[in-house]
């Protein structure tokens, strides 16, 4: 994080909890966190990590990390708010996992390169350069790149569980 390398909100993101990640904030034992204390941490770390003004967020294969069964890098979380770029090489299979293929929150994936496949509420679809696909809180979806080259997206999350 200090040569830039990996912006603090992509090394602490996790599919799951239980997940390893370059960095974590754990909470001292005794201390009870308020329920809100992600969002009060998230944003608090991004501001003290990334430097200069304006904050700068590079995004590249070389600055993400792979979750999700993509590759991805954090722009900003917070409250109601969670936004990133990521890119699924030839092969990768975001939400394979049952458990990984509904959120909470709503979601917008913003097709920026390439194509790839989708199952979302049970129908299958292409996905294409130009797309924005709305998924909505608590809808099945799972996402995998069949082609020889990469498909890269925004990802936006949003709503009160975001």
């Amino acid at each position: 994080m200090d040569r830039g390398e990996l912006n603090v909100q992509t090394a602490m993101v996790q599919a799951r909890w239980t997940d390893p990640v370059p960095m974590t904030i754990k909470r001292q034992d005794g201390y009870e966190a308020p329920d809100n204390f992600v969002h009060i941490v998230e944003p608090l770390n991004f501001h003290f990590f990334t430097r200069g003004i304006p904050e700068v967020i590079p995004f590249a294969d070389e600055y993400s990390r792979a979750v999700h069964g993509a590759h991805a890098v954090v722009f900003f979380y917070d409250k109601g708010l969670r936004s990133s770029w990521g890119y699924m090489a030839p092969g990768d299979h975001a939400n394979a996992d049952p458990e990984d293929q509904t959120n909470p929150f709503n979601s917008m994936f913003i097709i920026t390169r390439g194509q790839g496949m989708a199952r979302i509420g049970g129908r299958e679809m292409i996905l294409e350069e130009g797309q924005t696909i709305f998924i909505p809180e608590g809808m099945v979806h799972e996402l995998w790149n069949p082609n020889e080259e990469d498909m890269e997206f925004v990802l936006i999350m949003f709503g009160e569980n975001a």
